[in-house]
């Protein structure tokens, strides 16, 4: 239900007790049982088949049907070991996945460069912007609360910016490039659970549409 935490007590001569530093979420490891019915041939040639199904070279997603709406980013995590019976064969995966479930992609798009996103996600989620500019400006900034991104730069009609709060890529005009960003004074926010209202600074100069995946624990 939730995954463990990487958290990191020290213990200090001469002090009761320990010093604690928070720290992320480890990753969730989700075992699942399978078994299969057939004659020993065909059940030779299906395990072929379920091996290749499993084998990726990346994290793929990992869905359930109680609950189809969310997905987890899963590897396996381990090897496959085949137990034959009579009629059956069984074996047994463990996915290492992220530690949290993904809902599908959320969009938005302000209006009068305002925007109330509802994260119905009880973990906070990482939002991407993709503005494109119907007047010039010298600027661009999105804010939630007190905490904004803000880019340095003569913008033109036209011109397409992204900045994904995720990993921090800020892209113009479909190339990234960092350098634009007022990097003292911003800090990539995420979207708390609940209610988020933003707002998009300067006014009246660009179109803003928000995408993000709520997650939950």
């Amino acid at each position: 239900m939730l995954p463990s935490n990487a958290n990191v007590h020290v213990d200090v001569p001469g002090r009761d007790g320990s010093l604690f530093v928070s720290s992320s979420v480890r990753d969730r490891f989700i075992e699942v049982e399978f078994f299969f019915i057939g004659d020993m041939r065909n059940r030779r040639l299906k395990a072929r088949e379920l091996a290749a199904w499993l084998y990726s070279r990346k994290r793929e997603r990992l869905v359930f049907d109680d609950e189809p709406d969310k997905f987890y980013l899963a590897e396996v995590s381990q090897e496959i070991n085949l137990e034959d019976s009579f009629s059956t064969s069984e074996f047994t995966v463990v996915f290492r996945c992220e530690p949290f479930a993904y809902g599908e992609e959320q969009e938005e798009t302000f209006v009068d460069d305002v925007a109330t996103v509802e994260n119905e996600g009880t973990i906070e989620a990482f939002p991407r912007f993709i503005t494109t500019f119907t007047n010039a400006a010298n600027e661009w900034k999105v804010s939630l609360g007190n905490k904004f991104v803000r880019v340095l730069r003569s913008f033109e009609v036209g011109d397409v910016l992204e900045v994904d709060c995720s990993t921090g890529k800020i892209n113009i005009n479909g190339t990234n490039n960092i350098s634009y960003l007022d990097w003292q004074n911003s800090e990539f926010f995420a979207l708390l659970p609940g209610e988020n209202e933003l707002v998009i600074e300067p006014s009246e100069v660009s179109e803003t549409t928000i995408k993000y995946n709520p997650r939950w624990l």
